[in-house]
């Protein structure tokens, strides 16, 4: 699952954050984005921590085209296939 979540009392009210979730676990390759959270690492356990102080969290099918992705992750990928030479 995409996840995005809104609303965590250690950012401001309009910062947003986004992550994946298979099962139980959560995977967030942006999790340095915010300095004091004091997360390490990338895979952390669903519904704990630093992750799961967020207000509003919004889940959707996170297995789609990249075509079909918010701009955000959207243009990390492209990114990455550009830097790959594939894009």
């Amino acid at each position: 699952m995409y996840v995005c979540g809104e609303g965590h009392p250690e950012l401001t009210g309009d910062q947003t954050h986004a992550w994946f979730e298979v099962d139980n676990v959560l995977i967030d390759i942006t999790y340095d984005q915010f300095e004091g959270t004091g997360l390490s690492g990338w895979v952390f356990t669903r519904g704990t921590g630093w992750h799961a102080q967020f207000e509003n969290i919004e889940r959707r099918n996170g297995f789609c085209m990249p075509s079909g992705w918010p701009c955000y992750p959207y243009d990390g990928y492209r990114a990455v296939l550009e830097s790959l030479n594939v894009a």
